[in-house]
């Protein structure tokens, strides 16, 4: 885990969340996306914002939100029914300065994710999997596997109707492309 990639994510949006459930290791991330933290002391939010390099002068500024559950019924477990193997699609849609890499299960379920906050788990030497699961409200999300192991979650970009529109604009001329190469092959 990266602590200089998660202080990155945290710092676009001034925004500490820390999840510490009891006898649990800790959760810390933006809200966004929330990466475990193992191997380190437990920490409260003074100390995390420390952690995150954070000058106290500048710490008013910054919303830290301490919890000992996670939001929106997210699930810490390793492994949870129903979740969803995602495989990555060779493609990237850049949208309001985000490079969005798109992940799909068999069932053709598409989950796109900012690709920076994939950037504190970089580091994982072993198969980084990706699965998708949903919260108690049905809405989806990614969870980050290092082997079987979870070491973060991320919630998806949720496509508006105007984005959605333009990804159609963007498959439609992916198969025209096709189209045409195949013609003048």
């Amino acid at each position: 885990m990266l602590i200089k990639e998660i202080e990155a994510i945290c710092r676009a949006t001034k925004t500490v969340r820390l999840i510490s459930p009891a006898g649990g290791a800790q959760w810390i991330g933006n809200g966004s996306a929330l990466y475990k933290l193992e191997g380190m002391p437990r920490m409260d939010s003074e100390t995390a914002l420390s952690v995150l390099s954070i000058p106290a002068d500048k710490r008013a500024q910054w919303k830290c939100d301490e919890d000992e559950i996670l939001p929106g019924g997210l699930d810490i477990a390793e492994a949870i029914p129903g979740e969803v193997a995602l495989a990555a699609l060779p493609l990237a849609l850049n949208l309001y300065g985000m490079s969005l890499l798109p992940f799909a299960t068999d069932d053709r379920d598409v989950a796109f994710v900012d690709a920076d906050l994939f950037r504190p788990v970089r580091d994982i030497r072993e198969i980084r999997r990706l699965w998708l699961r949903h919260n108690d409200a049905g809405l989806p999300y990614v969870a980050i596997k290092e082997g079987m192991l979870l070491v973060g979650l991320i919630a998806p970009f949720m496509l508006g109707a105007e984005e959605a529109k333009l990804l159609k604009l963007y498959a439609m001329q992916a198969r025209v492309d096709e189209i045409i190469d195949g013609v003048s092959s």
